[in-house]
């Protein structure tokens, strides 16, 4: 019994001795506040932009204006415009052609100025820690869509509907039409929008003037006439400095094709690939065809004679293809396709 006891006090004295500095160390851990990290952002945007000016690759979208603690460091910024991300750099730069891009995809192709909320996140490295601001802010952009131009005249009988002799570009503003002229008030042309109203169509002071080269008016403007009857020219338009010139072709005997047509994974790569139209001689035209993925064009029907190029539709939309060259990267969607068996000059119009 008087072990008993001296067991039990002594455990009484144990458990004592414990509460008097015991630690919960199952409740969670907390450190002390520390001071808040301030950091503030702001964008001033640019003047309205209109891409057919810019000259440059890049072109500046934004000013940032960042307030931070000393020895901050600006990492990065995330760019949203309509929505969509765009990349930009920490000086508020862009690229061109992806901007002009984004806002065509947006808005639709018309040249009209568009203006896009923006929305801006900076990143800010802050003594090893990483902080965010936000601001949004408002940008006015025209894009730039490389201009249509067509021809009527005598290889399409003068027709106010007939869209199927398209100019193919070589630049935004040149571009030229490769085929057999009558050499006598041959054509006019039209762009795209004005396809139909005679007082809107471009040509020469002179009717029939069949110089080899002249300058283009709109007011009043006559018909062209190749400079000889009957022989193969390129007919080349500088819609920017409004010239022409006339280019006759050293080989007049071009070999010609009974068929032309356009195979890939539209279809598989299967035989039955679509026939293009001849729409004047060695040029073809197919409109309203479904297209998506690796496509090429080819003749006879056969691999023997069949041209490609490394061209992406989403990037440009048009190219000069070659004898057995790559596949044509083609976006998803409905197209008119315009070719040239002579130059390999190819086309994809986009219809909406």
């Amino acid at each position: 019994m008087k072990k008993n006891l001296i067991y039990i006090l002594a455990l009484a004295t144990t458990m004592v001795a414990c509460t008097d500095d015991y630690t919960d160390w199952a409740a969670p851990q907390q450190a002390e506040p520390g001071e808040a990290i301030s950091v503030s952002l702001s964008a001033a945007p640019a003047s309205a932009i209109d891409i057919a000016t810019v000259t440059d690759e890049n072109v500046t979208l934004f000013t940032p204006t960042v307030t931070v603690p000393e020895g901050s460091i600006v990492t990065a910024y995330t760019l949203t415009l309509g929505g969509s991300q765009l990349a930009t750099d920490t000086e508020g730069k862009v690229s061109k052609k992806d901007l002009n891009k984004l806002v065509i995809a947006l808005n639709g192709k018309d040249m009209v100025a568009r203006t896009m909320e923006a929305a801006l996140t900076g990143f800010v490295n802050v003594n090893g820690i990483s902080v965010t601001a936000n601001t949004t802010f408002q940008v006015t952009v025209t894009p730039f869509i490389t201009p249509e131009y067509y021809i009527v005249g005598s290889i399409q009988e003068w027709s106010v509907s007939n869209m199927s002799c398209m100019f193919y570009p070589t630049t935004d503003y040149v571009q030229s039409y490769t085929t057999q002229w009558g050499g006598a008030w041959d054509l006019k042309i039209w762009q795209a929008a004005d396809f139909g109203d005679w007082d809107l169509a471009y040509g020469c002071e002179i009717n029939g003037d069949n110089s080899p080269s002249g300058k283009l008016i709109q007011s009043g403007a006559q018909s062209i006439s190749a400079p000889t009857k009957e022989e193969y020219y390129t007919f080349t338009i500088d819609m920017q400095n409004m010239e022409y010139t006339w280019t006759r072709l050293e080989n007049q005997t071009p070999t010609e094709y009974a068929t032309i047509s356009l195979i890939g994974d539209f279809n598989s790569w299967g035989n039955d690939d679509p026939e293009m139209t001849l729409a004047s001689p060695h040029n073809w035209y197919i409109e309203n065809i479904s297209l998506a993925g690796g496509t090429k064009l080819r003749a006879n029907h056969s691999w023997d004679v069949n041209w490609g190029a490394s061209l992406n539709v989403a990037d440009k939309a048009y190219a000069v293809c070659t004898n057995g060259g790559d596949n044509i990267n083609v976006p998803e969607g409905i197209y008119n396709v315009y070719f040239n068996d002579i130059t390999g000059e190819v086309v994809f119009k986009s219809i909406e």
